[in-house]
């Protein structure tokens, strides 16, 4: 009996032997949560670090898009011409007449003096263009535009807005001011961003203004514009409203349409009006091609 007994407290003092933990474990354990703890933090403070920042957009090459030319009354080109060559190509095998050419030999025998003469027969010079003339299509010359519709004619752009200080910042945003002429006023008063008395220029000649400009398309706009140009302190009684659009608005819109155009396979002389609306993206504003409509190709071999 007495064995057995000694047999369990030995047994006895090994599990609690097995089950102690030293102060070089505890210290351990301690340290490693500690570092835990510490990495566990840094993670959640560098995913907010990450959230904070703003992601830098690449700016896209801005395209410049320009309607195609013709070649107005500039000739085609006799190598386009099918008929019978003339003159241009006949200088090529014409030679000096025998006369001429003795004419010729007898200046220089008599012209010892000289090492070079100059052999002046009065036949047509051989240099000669390509005779391709001009290889632009077909088209009104002038300012070189097809059979085009005038954008001013062409576009139909609608700046919806819920309110006038909306409708002001869509302006601000693609650099559109507003102008006021007629109304027995002689001056093209007009006023740029921010709107205010001290943003206002007077042109009197209106001409001078060679920005592309649109009317306002409902009462609406209408209201708002007058409501704007008041704030500005220009004249709006019995006066006309106009919205001028800097080149970069401008090529805005041409970039939209050409690529609703080219979705439909269509040529910018077919083209006879885009709507346009704004939209608003991410706190930006972009212009949007609502619908457009076609007219048949014309015909420039008439």
């Amino acid at each position: 009996m007495g064995k057995k007994r000694r047999r369990r407290r030995r047994r006895r003092t090994i599990g609690k032997q097995m089950f102690m933990v030293s102060k070089y474990e505890k210290v351990t354990s301690a340290l490693l949560a500690l570092n835990l703890f510490i990495g566990f933090m840094d993670g959640i403070m560098l995913v907010m670090w990450i959230s904070g920042l703003k992601a830098q957009a690449i700016e896209a090459v801005p395209v410049l898009i320009l309607e195609p030319k013709g070649r107005g009354a500039n000739a085609e080109g006799y190598e386009r011409d099918p008929e019978e060559p003339g003159l241009e190509e006949v200088e090529e095998i014409s030679e000096p007449r025998i006369e001429e050419t003795f004419l010729a030999v007898t200046d220089t025998v008599t012209n010892t003096a000289a090492s070079l003469v100059a052999l002046n027969t009065g036949a047509t010079s051989s240099s000669h263009g390509s005779g391709l003339g001009d290889s632009r299509g077909a088209g009104p010359g002038g300012d070189g535009d097809l059979d085009v519709v005038p954008r001013q004619e062409r576009w139909r752009i609608s700046l919806s807005a819920n309110s006038v200080d909306s409708f002001e910042r869509q302006l601000s945003y693609f650099k559109i001011d507003l102008a006021a002429f007629g109304g027995g006023i002689t001056t093209l008063d007009s006023t740029f961003h921010p709107i205010s008395p001290a943003n206002v220029t007077h042109l009197e000649d209106g001409t001078q203004e060679k920005r592309t400009w649109f009317y306002p398309q409902n009462a609406i706009e209408t209201q708002w514009t007058a409501e704007l140009l008041n704030k500005a302190g220009i004249p709006t009684s019995g006066r006309t409203y106009i919205h001028l659009y800097s080149p970069e608005s401008e090529q805005k819109l041409l970039v939209a349409e050409d690529a609703r155009m080219r979705a439909a396979n269509k040529r910018i002389d077919e083209v006879k009006r885009t709507y346009f609306e704004v939209r608003a993206s991410g706190g930006q504003y972009e212009f949007v091609v609502t619908n457009q409509e076609y007219r048949p190709a014309p015909n420039y071999n008439n």
